[in-house]
């Protein structure tokens, strides 16, 4: 048997990944974190992406949806 695709899925996969942890690196304030989470981390491309890693999208699909 040959192996013909690797996939690699950084977040919750091969790293932990805990949004409490890392968003103080980006955000000093109340402010700014709220910022980050509700324009990241809730935007319709973050929510997006997840449907594409999913396979509920395919990569062209969530291109299209975006507008590009």
């Amino acid at each position: 048997m040959r192996i013909k695709n690797i996939i690699f899925d950084i977040g919750n996969v091969i790293l932990h990944f805990d949004l409490e942890k890392v968003l103080p690196h980006f955000a000093k304030t109340e402010v700014e974190r709220n910022f980050l989470i509700q324009e990241v981390v809730h935007s319709p491309e973050w929510l997006l992406y997840s449907l594409v890693d999913t396979g509920f999208l395919s990569r062209q699909q969530a291109i299209a949806i975006d507008g590009g």
